[in-house]
């Protein structure tokens, strides 16, 4: 069935009331008898002339494009999803009267389910408003973006692996209550001035402690911070894009870091960062990045993003919006252009370079041990080097310090030595100073002169050790070799050893035997997932060029006085003549000869005032259909007044009283009125195609 068909049987479904009404109004007086299929044959004529789709554009105002343009954004959404993605700036009852002023104007239809209904343009009309009335372009307004292209986010890699440097090697930095020492906050600040900027919700400082943490990398731990190397490994393995989504997601979320979280809680906590990371990545795919944009188109990209069915993904309400772009413009991945549009800060997408073992890489080793970390460097190198030495200087360009006692702390986190070395000729791309090289050895040999491990042991028989000791996949969760046949293991990666253990054909596992307590397996928390392609707002934005205007209010405002002077001239009834001025304010009628033509009587449909009887009767009315709504301002003790949209349920008598009961709309709330508090009662249909 194509549109057109499909739009007709929706028309034969509608009301009887509604359904004449409508021909009525557009093909004036109808012959009896009634035909509904003849008619609307009828009126696809009339819609298809190009006098009225003339017409019809003319009529059109900028709410109107508003809407429109967000309905085909959206792709045929519920009445719902409109109402979220307007409510940064639209009142839920407002816009409702606007969906029904648009289906009663041959604009949209619904379709679908009663209680689940999607929103669609007429498909006679749509070709028509495409580009003029339906263009992203209306609903994100942008110009060109001004100025030279602006700093990368604050919030970079280098940033992260200096600080987890500083991290890595300072003891007692954490107050009782997990806030750094006012020593180590200062020193902290005097080597990272960018982290005193203060922002809403904190110094820079605690928001980058805040990510780590909530992405399990740090833990506060007897006034320090223990490092989850599995954790950082696994946040390096990312591309550099999906690296920044998470570590801004993370930074973003307000959930505090109180004390150790279950499992549960765990995934929870990261499955709701990743969720939010892709939502920034479809965001910023949806910007153009040689544009500038308000404030309130980005929220509407934003909106209309999240709520785009992805599995998972829920729909924030005009609170959460606003907190989350005022969060992207505290982490420069919006930044100010012009005097009241951001535009977008462009993520790094370089992919990781490989280097040759010659090749002057990402890496500067100075014979005085001081490390000058490149742009070029990979974030997994930066690990490594960043355990190993103490951040000196954060500048352009990073220096670390190798020392004594910065190399043996790098070897209590499981740091190779013989693998730091082959690391840092690879990354600078020639061979160590021989001081260093010399200093690197000395160091590690009296290291290891002696040890204490703590840890999972695991043996494995004669049969099976061969497995082990040959296995390219089991080689990178292997510890240490105490002896042959014994190797130390990692109790934090015991999901990945495991697995890696099962694919090497060593199996089943028996439990873990700890000493003085009951068996236990315990598994680490899992990896990050990288971000997915980004999917911008593209299926209903490749329209070309910027919307051609219907017209500059001119004409709306010449049609409205031609209609207008031709009611005036007629000699009508004082309600038909109210009722003809109200459709022409509605711009349901567009031409002349449908006021001629106006016969119809009309019905009241509002009651205020002292008109008590009034008031009840379209209550009554209201609750006799069970498809009608009612608009009550209520006047409050204090004198103020409130505006509510409710289905009304029953009228009670409460002694003296007549009290309305209903459900407010659209969270389905209870709520109870007194009749005699209303000061005006509006009955509004649920919509056209209401049943």
């Amino acid at each position: 069935m194509d549109d057109i068909e499909h739009w007709k049987k929706r028309m034969l479904t509608l009301p009887d009331a509604d359904f004449f009404e409508i021909m009525r109004n557009y093909l004036g007086e109808l012959k009896t008898p009634f035909n509904k299929h003849s008619l609307i044959e009828e009126l696809i004529v009339f819609l298809r002339r190009p006098s009225t789709r003339e017409r019809i554009l003319d009529r059109i105002d900028s709410l109107d494009a508003e809407i429109l343009s967000a309905i085909a954004l959206l792709g045929e959404p519920q009445p719902e999803r409109i109402h979220a993605f307007f409510a940064a700036d639209r009142g839920y009852i407002d816009l409702h009267n606007h969906l029904i002023n648009l289906e009663e104007r041959l604009l949209v239809y619904r379709d679908g389910a009663p209680k689940s209904p999607r929103v669609r343009i007429n498909p006679l009309l749509q070709p028509a408003l495409t580009g003029i009335a339906i263009h992203p372009e209306i609903l994100f307004p942008s110009r060109p973006a001004s100025g030279s292209e602006p700093s990368p986010p604050w919030l970079r890699d280098q940033l992260v692996l200096a600080f987890i440097s500083y991290l890595a090697h300072h003891e007692s930095l954490l107050k009782a209550d997990g806030r750094f020492k006012k020593r180590a906050e200062d020193e902290l600040l005097r080597l990272f001035p960018s982290l005193v900027v203060k922002t809403e919700r904190g110094p820079r400082l605690d928001l980058l402690a805040q990510a780590l943490a909530r992405l399990r990398i740090l833990q506060p731990a007897d006034g320090a911070f223990e490092i989850d190397l599995a954790r950082l490994r696994a946040l390096g393995s990312l591309d550099e894009a999906s690296r920044s989504l998470i570590l801004s997601s993370a930074s973003l979320d307000r959930a505090p870091i109180e004390g150790p979280m279950n499992p549960g809680e765990e995934e929870a906590l990261q499955a709701r960062i990743e969720q939010r990371a892709q939502l920034l990545c479809d965001l910023l795919a949806s910007l153009d990045a040689k544009r500038c944009y308000p404030l309130l188109s980005i929220e509407r990209i934003l909106a209309a993003v999240c709520g785009e069915a992805k599995e998972g993904r829920q729909e924030l309400d005009g609170s959460e919006l606003a907190r989350l772009l005022s969060g992207l413009i505290e982490l420069e991945m919006l930044t100010p252009s012009g005097k009241s549009g951001y535009r977008k800060n462009a993520l790094p997408c370089e992919p990781a370079r490989t280097r040759g073992p010659k090749e002057e890489g990402g890496l500067v080793v100075q014979p005085n041990f001081v490390l000058t970390v490149m742009p070029q460097a990979t974030f997994a190198e930066g690990i490594e080097i960043a355990l190993a030495a103490e951040i000196a200087t954060f500048d352009i360009y990073p220096q670390y310090e190798l020392t004594k006692r910065s190399f043996l702390r790098g070897l209590d986190r499981a740091l190779s030595g013989v693998d730091f070395q082959a690391l840092v000729e690879s990354a600078s791309g020639r061979e160590l100073p021989q001081n260093v090289r010399f200093s690197l050895e000395s160091w590690e040999a009296e290291y290891r002169g002696i040890g204490l491990y703590a840890g999972i042991v695991l043996t494995a028989d004669e049969k099976r050790r061969h497995l082990i000791d040959h296995s390219e996949i089991m080689k990178p969760w292997i510890r240490k070799t105490l002896a042959p046949g014994v190797y130390l293991l990692d109790p934090r990666e015991s999901e990945e050893w495991q697995r890696a253990l099962d694919r090497a054909g060593v199996g089943p596992l028996p439990q873990i035997q700890i000493a003085g307590r009951p068996s236990i397996r315990k598994g680490s928390g899992r990896g990050f997932g990288a971000i997915g392609v980004a999917r911008p707002l593209s299926a209903a934005t490749d329209i070309p060029g910027r919307p051609a205007p219907s017209n500059d209010g001119k004409r709306r405002e010449a049609i409205n006085r031609e209609l207008v002077r031709t009611l005036d001239g007629l000699k009508l009834t004082d309600e038909l003549k109210g009722e003809l001025s109200a459709r022409i304010k509605k711009k349901l009628i567009l031409f002349p000869d449908q006021i001629a033509q106006a016969t119809s009587r009309p019905e009241k449909s509002e009651a205020k005032g002292l008109d008590y009887l009034g008031k009840v009767r379209l209550i009554e009315q209201a609750m006799k259909t069970g498809s009608e709504l009612l608009e009550i301002i209520e006047r409050s003790p204090a004198g103020s007044t409130r505006r509510v949209l409710l289905r009304p349920s029953e009228l009670r008598k409460a002694g003296d009283d007549l009290i309305l009961l209903g459900s407010e709309i659209p969270r389905e709330d209870p709520i109870q009125i007194k009749v005699r508090k209303i000061v005006l009662v509006r009955k509004l249909k649920s919509s056209l195609y209401a049943p």
